[in-house]
Formats: structure tokens, C-alpha cells, sequence
């Protein structure tokens, strides 16, 4: 389930299945081996996932419909991140720091020596932009204060986090 919580975070590449899985009962839902196209299908049902329209395979593409279900992805990946209370209040310390004068230091150190020790080696040497920014968006998520896009359209450029 992660894995899908993780992807759909991800706007670039939407997550996609052939076909929507119809069967929820009680003896699907506690079967281990249901694969992410039932998850997918299971949280478009219950309205965590809407539909966005289909790939060039014709495969089912979904999104995060709302600021509120995507607040849930961003707080369910930060609380994965940040499992002690002093990871999170250091989080706090240095995010506010960086709202208040904008300081990006504090806040890159706290990014690397907590949030990049989840990844191992081979994690890092196929990271690319995504992840930073994702890591930012895991870091700075305070959605009561501004609502964080990814690739604002800026005149004839893009913002990356704006």
C-alpha cells in the first residue's frame, strides 16, 4: 500500500490500472497478495482517488482529487519519515525558521540528516528531482498556511515549488 500512497503523490505520472476490481468483500479485502491495482481500485470507490481519464494504452489513470485527501498522503508519508516526536518537533523548529526569514540551511541539514537516512545506497543513485522535491513537499506540508504546488506555469518558466 505504500508503494501506491507513494505514486500518487507523484502528478507526472498518475497511477494507472486496466480495470477497475469490483469484488470487496470481506474475503478480498483479507487476502495478502491483492496487488495495487485492487488498492487503486478500492480508494477510487471510497473517494480517495478520482478518475482522470486513460493513457495511451487505454489504461484507467487516477489522481488526488482535493487538498484534504492530499493532506492525508502527505501526513501518512511525513509520519513514515518522522517517527519520533523529536524528528517531527525538529521538523517544526526549522520549517518555521524557514516561513520566518527564509533561511534555507537549517532546513536542508534537517532534510538530509533525517529525511535521506530512509533511502539506502542504491535509492540515492536513482533519485532525481522528484524525490527532492517530494522530500521538500514531506518537509514544509503545512497546508493551514499556503497550499504548495509542484511545476507552477511562472510566465515562460516553471516554479518548482511555488
Amino acid at each position: 500500500g505504500e508503494t501506491v500512497v507513494n505514486q500518487a503523490l507523484n502528478i507526472e505520472q498518475p497511477l494507472t490500472v486496466p480495470a477497475l476490481a469490483d469484488d470487496f468483500g470481506i474475503d478480498a479485502l483479507l487476502k495478502s497478495e491483492q496487488g495495487p491495482a485492487f488498492l487503486i481500485s478500492l480508494l477510487h470507490y471510497l473517494g480517495v482517488l478520482t478518475r482522470m481519464g486513460r493513457d495511451p494504452f487505454g489504461d484507467l489513470q487516477f489522481t488526488i482529487p482535493n487538498l484534504v485527501v492530499r493532506r492525508l498522503y502527505v501526513e501518512r508519508m511525513r509520519d513514515s519519515f518522522l517517527s519520533t516526536f523529536e524528528h517531527i518537533e525538529a521538523r517544526d523548529e526549522v520549517s518555521k525558521l524557514f516561513y520566518t526569514t527564509g533561511e534555507l540551511g537549517p532546513l536542508c541539514d534537517f532534510i538530509e540528516a533525517r529525511l535521506l537516512k530512509v533511502f539506502d545506497n542504491r535509492d540515492l543513485r536513482w533519485s532525481n528531482e522528484l524525490v527532492v522535491k517530494t522530500l521538500f513537499l514531506v518537509a514544509l506540508f503545512n497546508d493551514t498556511a499556503y497550499i504548495m504546488d509542484s511545476e507552477t506555469s511562472i510566465d515562460r518558466g516553471y516554479g518548482d515549488l511555488s
